[in-house]
């Protein structure tokens, strides 16, 4: 993100700080590690990071209380992140296949329903999506923008994530969702775009970049990767300092304290 993006040349920093972070006073995050990293993508000083929590969060917490409700199909929300380079073929949906009416009869033979999320601006996997989504609608779902707004929604309603270098995987922690990555171009992102934090410190789940490997890893997620669980737990509370849902509360209470009574403090005094 921001200045540590690997493609921004010193100019476009310079540009990234004008338009947009010097404009800033504080930014919040959900974590002591994402203060310093929000500090260091947007270029202000430490001590203007909040470690608020992230509201949008506060609603997982307070379902997390609600055990999911158990059904025949296993759904796996599968959300690569953005590139913004070439990718061979054209989408990075199932990279290591090309026969998918095979992945689909294997989809159904495991009791598995893939929630497919695009990036927005990724043409090519969106155009991805539809096509499968169309040919195989009882195992694909188009779970796009357009469909489902709110990734929450997502997180909320499927057992398990499949990612790349998406964040996402971080907010399904809450609910203690089982992921795999698939990192099949890892070295050509990392040169291209770079990476926030040390992959294999953050990442609490299976690297698959064949097919069979990618099969047995959701497989095991059906039984909630067990391996991985304290691996998750450890994760977890990287990028969660505090574990409740009132993230609102205390964004609200900040601003209160920063805004609020400083402008009442300045009201009182003028009359």
């Amino acid at each position: 993100m921001g200045l540590l993006d690997e493609k921004l040349s010193e100019k476009q920093k310079i540009e990234y700080i004008k338009n947009e972070t010097m404009h800033y006073d504080h930014i919040i995050c959900s974590s002591d590690i994402e203060r310093y990293y929000s500090a260091s993508y947007s270029g202000l000083n430490v001590n203007a990071i909040e470690v608020t929590g992230l509201p949008r969060n506060d609603r997982l917490f307070r379902e997390k209380q609600y055990p999911k409700i158990e059904t025949d199909v296993f759904s796996i929300l599968y959300a690569p992140t953005f590139r913004d380079f070439y990718v061979e073929g054209g989408s990075v949906f199932f990279p290591f296949t090309h026969d998918e009416g095979s992945l689909a009869n294997w989809c159904r033979e495991s009791g598995i329903r893939f929630v497919l999320r695009p990036h927005q601006s990724d043409r090519g996997s969106v155009g991805h999506v539809r096509y499968l989504t169309k040919r195989y609608p009882d195992v694909f779902e188009d779970g796009g923008v357009a469909q489902k707004h709110d990734v929450m929604d997502l997180i909320l309603s499927c057992d398990a994530i499949v990612t790349d270098y998406s964040s996402i995987y971080v907010d399904g922690l809450i609910l203690d969702r089982p992921v795999v990555f698939v990192d099949y171009d890892r070295e050509l992102y990392t040169e291209k775009r770079g990476l926030g934090y040390d992959y294999g410190l953050i990442t609490p789940g299976p690297k698959v970049r064949t097919l069979d490997r990618f099969k047995k890893a959701c497989e095991d997620m059906k039984t909630g990767s067990p391996v991985w669980a304290e691996r998750r737990e450890c994760v977890r509370g990287m990028f969660f300092k505090y574990k409740d849902a009132n993230a609102c509360y205390r964004v609200n209470k900040l601003i209160s304290e920063m805004v609020l009574a400083p402008a009442a403090r300045a009201t009182k005094a003028r009359v």
